[in-house]
């Protein structure tokens, strides 16, 4: 399944109950009047192709997320999810917002 999100950050996620460091996104959609708007957390990148406008990101779970490379950012909705899953961290399990550039070589 291919998304599209309108924002998205990467973030990572290590701590006492994580095997090893592994990186996931944060993706946003805006909604409308109708619609509020969401979001999602993949399930973890397994490999990255550089395509052009966006990247093509693959994750675990076998979806493929096309994040626009203008848009790597938060919205407002999903800097409050990001802070409540910080506000939850403690030293088993902890996520932190990391840059795509700081990444982008490890697949």
């Amino acid at each position: 399944m291919t998304k599209k999100p309108d924002v998205w950050v990467i973030v990572e996620l290590s701590g006492d109950k994580v095997q090893s460091r592994y990186h996931r996104i944060l993706a946003g959609w805006y909604g409308g009047y109708a619609n509020g708007d969401s979001w999602q957390m993949s399930s973890g990148v397994t490999k990255i192709v550089d395509k052009d406008t966006y990247w093509e990101v693959h994750n675990t779970s076998g979806s493929i997320y096309h994040c626009y490379k203008h848009i790597e950012r938060f919205s407002g909705y999903t800097q409050n999810v990001y802070h409540s899953y910080q506000e939850e961290n403690c030293d088993d399990i902890r996520m932190t917002h990391v840059p795509f550039e700081s990444i982008r070589a490890l697949y």
